[in-house]
């Protein structure tokens, strides 16, 4: 399946699952914007680059829609459209099997706060470029920490 001349933003691709989405997109020619809280999302971008792909890479913490934003503007900006969006930034640091009254409240919230509302944020910032656009194409990752 050829991506050529696709633009696609990948949220948590500094590593896992989310990098090796980067990577595929990048292979089968789509131009990738490696999104990810950590710097590791530059690392990934150079490699893409290195191997003979299309990367930028873009700090964002998915739950601050100011920076959200940012990212869809500077995919624009660089690509000059947007074409898939790829939410899979997530966060899960409670041990797994945790008796759900022994789960930190503010821990929770921050599992809501990432893994919905910063995908909601992506999604919201992205929608109008591909109602413009007429095209576009939205996947949301979750995990196995869902089923502890």
């Amino acid at each position: 399946m050829s991506l050529s001349g696709k633009v696609a933003i990948v949220t948590g691709s500094g590593h896992g699952i989310g990098e090796a989405t980067a990577k595929l997109l990048a292979e089968r020619g789509a131009s990738v914007v490696c999104g990810d809280m950590a710097e590791s999302c530059e690392r990934v971008a150079k490699e893409i680059v290195a191997n003979g792909g299309k990367a930028i890479p873009f700090r964002v913490d998915i739950t601050d829609k100011e920076v959200v934003k940012a990212m869809i503007d500077k995919t624009i900006e660089t690509y000059g459209k947007l074409d898939i969006l790829v939410n899979n930034a997530g966060w899960w640091d409670i041990p797994r099997h945790t008796p759900i009254e022994n789960v930190k409240e503010e821990d929770f919230r921050k599992v809501i706060e990432i893994n919905l509302f910063g995908h909601l944020n992506c999604v919201r910032a992205a929608v109008p470029y591909m109602r413009k656009q007429k095209y576009g194409k939205i996947v949301n990752l979750g995990s196995g920490a869902g089923i502890a």
